[in-house]
């Protein structure tokens, strides 16, 4: 078990490994714009001690909505034996870079939870305004470790209705570039790559590729009936 510092760059611990929709990612910004409370700190807001988060800190990010950090980690399906293990962080900022966590590691649940769907990384999101704890469990180098961070104090009423008061966002097309990542399978051929160099994502649902698979014997057929 690991215990961090908290301050303003443990937003992402908060929230990187809710950051599970990478690949799905929701339209945050319509169903749950930023809040301008959340972005000015307030005055004689209480500090958490080392090790811990206050209550005020989660409240503060939880405001944001989940669209500040899925924005800046860009995180990656990880899928093992045709099954959802967890989510990569791809990218972390300079100024997280004593964090325990590091861009590679595998998130496999926030407090307990499985994320596969926007509507599991919503409950985990509404849930955590009432969490006595932020607990991550992800893997580093293949060795499975815990992240776990006390919240100290009661819940906001306020904070609460308002995150109750808004639904699960709605599921938008996976990102151009978001590369889904099946461990121990070949890469993507290079002609799926786009003319700006990034790959089209590769969907492991359904046993095809997303933006439209060619049948590779389709030509043949052409050639048959000339």
């Amino acid at each position: 078990m690991q215990h961090v510092r908290p301050a303003r760059i443990a937003h992402f611990v908060l929230a990187a490994s809710l950051a599970a929709c990478g690949g799905s990612q929701p339209s945050w910004d319509d169903e749950f714009p930023p809040s301008q409370a959340a972005s000015e700190p307030a005055p004689g807001k209480p500090k958490s001690p080392p090790g811990r988060f206050a209550r005020a800190e989660v409240d503060e990010v939880l405001l944001e909505g989940p669209v500040w950090i899925l924005k800046r980690i860009a995180p990656e399906e990880v899928i093992r034996n045709g099954e959802l293990v967890g989510w990569r962080v791809t990218a972390m900022p300079n100024e997280w870079s004593h964090l325990a966590m590091r861009a590679g590691d595998v998130v496999t649940k926030v407090n307990g939870a499985a994320i596969e769907r926007p509507e599991d990384l919503w409950a985990v999101w509404v849930g955590l305004a009432s969490a006595k704890e932020l607990r991550i469990a992800y893997e580093q180098g293949g060795v499975a470790k815990e992240l776990v961070m006390p919240i100290d104090g009661p819940p906001n009423e306020a904070v609460l209705a308002k995150l109750q008061s808004n639904s699960a966002p709605r599921p938008a097309q996976q990102p151009k570039g978001t590369i889904v990542i099946e461990e121990g399978a070949p890469p993507p051929p290079d002609d799926e790559a786009d003319a700006g160099g990034a790959r089209e994502s590769v969907s492991v649902s359904g046993g095809g590729k997303s933006g439209g698979s060619k049948d590779p014997k389709a030509g043949d057929r052409k050639g048959d009936k000339k």
